[in-house]
């Protein structure tokens, strides 16, 4: 009995160390019991630390970047601790945030690879945008030159048209004396003809 130890771990929030103690009241009235605090921030922000170090940020802002990765890390942990707490569910523990700062050094590289693609996607299509627009405003002048090589024409063409216009009255005219002429010609003729 001097060398029986027992561990029993249960989260503190919730109703599962409350019942265990209403099941089994001789294990909790002879036992101690160790209530073990929250890391605290200091601690945390030295674990992040050395999870995300090793990332190679890139930029001028790269201490920046570093040190706001780690704050979200132990804001993360410490919210993720405070609701574990309160709905009593889920324990966030050391070895859950180790598994999250793996997770964060593994996916950071991945999502700054994808944000640097779609950058340069974004990049190209702003380019091409540039392009279509230097070429729409070729193609605006290059308009504007043959809507006034159009108008020219037209002008012209509507001069000409004046011109065949008076001469086509002019024809009828003489047309008209022609068939006047031939006419008289031809009753004379005819005259002729029956004499």
């Amino acid at each position: 009995r001097n060398n029986l130890h027992l561990v029993i771990c249960s989260p503190p929030g919730g109703t599962s160390l409350l019942q265990q103690g209403k099941r089994f009241p001789a294990i909790i009235s002879g036992c101690t019991v160790n209530w073990i605090l929250p890391w605290p921030k200091e601690s945390l922000t030295e674990i992040a630390r050395s999870f995300l170090e090793p990332l190679e940020l890139e930029g001028g802002e790269a201490k920046q970047t570093l040190a706001a990765l780690i704050e979200h890390a132990v804001e993360t942990h410490t919210l993720a601790n405070l609701t574990a707490n309160e709905s009593g569910r889920a324990c966030a523990t050391l070895r859950s945030y180790y598994h999250f700062l793996r997770e964060l050094a593994e996916a950071y590289p991945q999502k700054v690879d994808e944000v640097t693609q779609h950058s340069a996607t974004l990049s190209d299509a702003v380019l091409r945008l540039e392009q279509a627009i230097e070429g729409v405003d070729g193609l605006q002048s290059s308009l504007d030159d043959k809507e006034s090589e159009v108008a020219a024409i037209e002008e012209k063409v509507q001069a000409l048209l004046q011109d065949i216009v008076g001469a086509q009255a002019s024809a009828e005219k003489e047309k008209a004396a022609i068939q006047a002429m031939t006419d008289a010609l031809a009753s004379k003729v005819g005259g002729f003809a029956e004499e």
